[in-house]
């Protein structure tokens, strides 16, 4: 199998662009030399009829959201990018969305990474996940299942989409509370999630990734967002079908709960509630109420031992010591009868 690759330049450097495989049985034996150049013709037509559509899309994206995309030629990313892009305006408006996003080279592992200092999202040119969706929703299952187990919220096929444009979200909310949304994230990303939210984290199945120590906060919300906004997407057209309620968290606790604890769940979105905020003191203090509540529910689980006062114990012991006494008192006055008996016989 051959691979036809054509090369876009750009101001971030130089990509190879696989456009897709050339199976070198698709041309009979007797033509194929004949027809090598017609077939890499059409390849190329194909090739410029992707350009345009990425072309398109980013122009699209440009003059609806402002947003400055370079794709680097890639279609299948662009229209992902574009898809997610509408729910997000649709969910948290139009200044949730990130100010840039870029496919470029990241390290290895990384499939996105967003960048807080000018609010921006790259997605890394290396992967082959973002080829076409058969490899995205390969990534997305091998990663939930086999790779790293319980590592991410979600197995939808948009879940790194969802992740990275959250982080966009977020500092959007984070600058409609504070103005400085850049320093309170940098903050968030240095406190780590106490681990009381760890087992919040684990029995509602929230990815480790929420726990990720390089991310902090940050991680948690992006991560519970991923989450909520993936269970109401539609597996293929990526369209939110749910309540928008389940994801405005900025009064979710008052709005959901009425202000009242009654179950780990309304811990939980107090404690989302607070880092969506960017409010860090009160949620450590919603991690001290969890504290408590957590060590409640276990006092609850394990079995109260049964005491005996003493007095009780000495009452009940006496009558079984005698009866005990009065039993070895038989056992011996019936065995020294027997041993007289005996001992008469033999005297006769």
């Amino acid at each position: 199998m051959a691979y036809l690759k054509y090369t876009v330049n750009n101001h971030q450097g130089v990509y190879d662009i696989r456009v897709f495989s050339v199976q070198e049985s698709y041309v009979p034996n007797n033509r194929k030399n004949g027809n090598r150049a017609s077939v890499a013709l059409k390849e190329k037509k194909q090739f410029l009829s992707f350009m345009g559509k990425t072309k398109q899309i980013t122009h699209e994206l440009k003059m609806r959201y402002g947003m400055n995309c370079d794709f680097a030629g890639n279609p299948f990313l662009a229209e992902c990018v574009q898809k997610i892009s509408n729910v997000f305006d649709n969910l948290f408006g139009r200044s949730s969305l990130p100010r840039s996003v870029t496919c470029e080279p990241l390290f290895y592992g990384i499939l996105g990474t967003f960048y807080h200092q000018n609010k921006s999202i790259s997605f890394n040119s290396n992967s082959s996940c973002f080829d076409n969706m058969e490899k995205l929703k390969e990534e997305s299952e091998s990663a939930y299942h086999f790779l790293l187990p319980n590592e991410f919220s979600s197995l939808h096929p948009a879940c790194t989409f969802v992740h990275e444009f959250s982080h966009s979200a977020h500092y959007d909310n984070l600058a409609k509370h504070w103005g400085d949304a850049c320093s309170i994230m940098e903050e968030l990303r240095h406190t780590q999630v106490p681990t009381v939210i760890g087992r919040l984290i684990t029995r509602f199945k929230l990815g480790n990734y929420a726990l990720d120590q390089d991310g902090g906060m940050n991680e948690f919300m992006a991560e519970r967002m991923t989450q909520d906004i993936c269970k109401g997407l539609t597996y293929n057209s990526w369209l939110y079908v749910n309540n928008r309620d389940n994801v405005k968290y900025s009064d979710i606790f008052e709005r959901k709960w009425d202000c009242r604890y009654s179950s780990p769940q309304s811990y939980l979105d107090y404690y989302t509630q607070q880092v969506w905020n960017g409010d860090i003191r009160e949620a450590e203090n919603a991690a001290g109420k969890i504290e408590r509540y957590l060590a409640e529910l276990d006092a609850e689980r394990v079995p109260k031992a049964v005491s005996t006062p003493v007095s009780q114990i000495h009452a009940a012991g006496i009558p079984i010591l005698d009866k005990i006494a009065n039993g070895v008192s038989s056992f011996f006055e019936n065995l020294t009868e027997k041993l007289d008996n005996r001992n008469r016989l033999t005297m006769k």
